[in-house]
């Protein structure tokens, strides 16, 4: 017998109860208000579940679906009077019909038509067979609709049920089966948040049957939603505790619909990936995604150091950087497709300065342009498409500040990468889902970046790209607003000019500072300007960038690289800082051509030599005491001799021109220096390397 849940004193034995789907209690059809027409349809149709008002107020978005189901019935409703009114038409026609077909059988018995009266009664028949069958049709063809409308409220509430049950849990995956478990899972979740108790814990299990061949997941079920985040938003930090757990993960606890289109998206990722000449596959090695240990890396871009080990390219298809360091030991570009670039130093043991092919620049040198995009975006994670479709604008190179993008390898962030696109990015190493820089550029473009220490006052990003015989470095920089500029903030920015001046052809400083630079009373924006003075750079953004007022990203380059073009969009478009656009025009070197005379002095025939000079005149006996007379006796003799053996020839050289800076005085320090780095590679002592 049912648990009675019906209020009336009646018996339940009655034929007229109807029993709860959720909570199992039995009512009176008349107490709950049901109609018998509508308490013999739940009563004889199996797949309409039927809940009492408490276990309704009980379930998610019930209002919204009783509505669509009572908007269902409203048009079932509506469709049935329709028939109704149609059969009610049909029924009158057929009466006309009987009557005058009665008539007319009076008549024929009168006339004794028996066979007349037997067609007609079959017609009758016929009529009354169709009209039956049209309205079971119907009826049917409704009751259909009614099921597959109570079919699809019954699986939204049961998934809406199934996220409801799942939204406080925790899967964390790959973690060694142990006897104490639950322990080790508790101290690992209280060291990703130390706002997490024992009590905000409920419950850990491990799901599935135990097996020798697999790791079975483990379910954390939190108190609430609020501590389930908190301890997600750290789980970076596993990496970092220990190294039995650099492959342990968590994610939420996903429904299968859920996983479904998680697997979905990351196969679509992996594809793109593939397709991706900027991010390396499992058949390529390393990776263009910068690391936080510039020696001995293993990853796609290096910076080398003493003893760097591995391939800086791993043999992939893009081009790899190396910064080298004494012992080198790696291959500076690959073996790769594209060109690399190696500035490795002594005892290279490596490819020489690129790879097998070098990589193309696709624009005609005579055109080249440089294209550059500034965007202060505050969190690239939720603005995938807005990036996607910044891409273009046609931008050679693109800086994003405050990224806030976590890590190299978020997904987001690889699926905002356009194929022809490859990036460098920079993370606060104190917290790495604020702050960042993400440097996006071509793949055409070979480059270097440069290694920098880690500053207290600003994050930066430093490349080297190169344009045939043209290199230009992109100083990229975020300051945090959260701080007034410091002496230090300028010393260290003074240091960083001081490494990479000399480096280039031309340098082009892009970021956002925090100095209201339109203020040309304020001490830090001359303090700015004066350094800009000293490096001899010039600001080229002069509009307000910020939605409050102020011009506080800048793009900076040398005097000698004034752009062609620029714009400032208006902020609170993609962010509260405005996109800037900017164009450089990048003039190549004209080389020059020349004439000049020389001699072919390693195809000298010694023996030739030789014995052309012991039969000349200086060999003896000298007829003369006079020093200058045996000097130039000397000298037009060996010039005889040596016009013999090697001739004066003219050959065409090409001459590009140095910087203006290259002087005499650097030309013979860096022959000095050449000097000092063979006798070194050929004695290997310290008095050399000291030298």
């Amino acid at each position: 017998m049912s648990i009675k849940g019906c209020q009336c004193a009646r018996n339940m034995e009655d034929k007229d109860t109807i029993q709860c789907f959720q909570c199992q209690l039995a009512f009176h059809q008349d107490c709950v208000g049901i109609s018998k027409s509508a308490f013999k349809v739940i009563s004889s149709v199996s797949n309409i579940k039927w809940y009492c008002d408490e276990c309704m107020k009980l379930l998610p978005d019930v209002k919204s679906l009783n509505k669509a189901v009572r908007d269902s019935n409203d048009a079932l409703n509506t469709r049935i009077d329709k028939i109704d009114e149609s059969n009610n038409l049909l029924r009158s026609e057929l009466e006309a019909i009987k009557s005058s077909i009665q008539r007319n059988v009076d008549g024929a018995e009168r006339f004794d038509g028996t066979v007349l009266s037997t067609e007609l009664c079959n017609l009758k028949n016929d009529l009354n067979k169709s009209f039956a069958d049209a309205v079971r049709c119907e009826v049917k063809k409704n009751m259909e609709l009614v099921n597959d409308e109570v079919k699809s409220v019954q699986k939204t509430l049961t998934n809406v049920n199934d996220m409801k049950e799942r939204e406080n849990n925790i899967m964390m995956f790959n973690l060694q089966e142990t006897d104490d478990d639950k322990d080790r899972v508790k101290g690992i979740i209280k060291k990703l948040s130390s706002e997490v108790k024992d009590q905000d814990i409920k419950r850990i299990v491990r799901l599935g049957p135990k097996a020798e061949t697999k790791i079975r997941p483990v379910l954390i079920e939190m108190r609430s939603c609020a501590i389930k985040d908190l301890v997600l938003k750290n789980s970076f930090k596993l990496k970092t505790m220990h190294e039995d757990l650099d492959k342990v993960w968590i994610s939420h606890d996903l429904t299968v619909d859920q996983r479904a289109k998680l697997k979905k998206l990351i196969d679509e990722a992996k594809s793109r990936k593939i397709s991706c000449s900027g991010i390396a596959d499992d058949a390529g090695g390393g990776s263009l995604f910068s690391c936080g240990d510039y020696d001995s890396c293993g990853c796609g871009i290096c910076s080398g150091g003493d003893g760097c080990g591995g391939n800086v390219n791993g043999g992939g298809n893009d081009g790899g950087i190396c910064g080298g360091g004494d012992g080198c030991g790696g291959n500076d570009s690959g073996s790769g497709n594209d060109g690399g670039i190696c500035d490795c130093d002594d005892g290279c043991n490596g490819n020489d300065k690129s790879g097998s092919n070098d990589r193309e620049v696709t624009k005609k040198d005579s055109e080249l342009k440089l294209q550059l995009g500034l965007l202060n975006i505050r969190s690239i994670m939720n603005k995938i498409k807005t990036v996607r479709d910044l891409f273009s604008n046609n931008f050679d190179i693109f800086v994003v500040t405050e990224s806030w993008h976590g890590s190299s390898d978020n997904l987001s962030l690889r699926l905002t990468l356009p194929p022809d696109f490859v990036f460098i990015d920079f993370l606060r190493p104190t917290d790495p889902n604020h702050g960042g820089i993400i440097v996006f550029f071509k793949n055409y473009l070979k480059f270097y970046r440069i290694p920098l220490p880690l500053f207290k006052t600003f994050e930066a990003i430093v490349v080297k790209f190169y344009f045939n015989k043209v290199t230009i470095v992109v100083f990229a920089i975020y300051r945090p607003g959260s701080s007034i500029p410091s002496p230090l903030f300028f010393d260290e920015l003074s240091s960083v000019f001081d490494q990479i001046l000399l480096l280039p052809n031309y340098v082009i400083f892009i970021g956002d500072v925090n100095i209201h630079v339109e203020l040309l009373n304020d001490p830090n924006a001359l303090k700015l300007f004066e350094i800009f003075d000293l490096y001899q750079l010039i600001n080229r953004i002069n509009e307000p960038t910020h939605v409050h007022g102020g011009t506080l990203d800048l793009i900076a380059s040398s005097s000698d690289l004034p752009s062609q073009f620029f714009s400032v969009e208006p902020p609170n478009v993609y962010s509260d800082h405005s996109l800037i656009k900017i164009c450089f025009p990048i003039s190549v070197p004209t080389p020059q051509k020349k004439w000049k005379l020389t001699r072919s002095w390693n195809q000298i025939d010694e023996n030739q030599f030789s014995s052309l000079v012991l039969e000349s005149p200086i060999s003896g006996p000298f007829n003369s005491s006079s020093a200058d007379t045996l000097l130039d006796l000397f000298n037009s003799e060996i010039v005889r001799i040596v016009d013999m053996v090697a001739p004066c020839r003219y050959v065409k050289s090409t001459h590009v021109l140095s910087a203006p800076w290259f002087d005499s005085e650097c030309r013979s320090l860096k022959r000095n220096c050449q000097k000092l780095e063979r006798l070194y590679k050929k004695m290997k002592n310290d008095i050399n390397r000291n030298a």
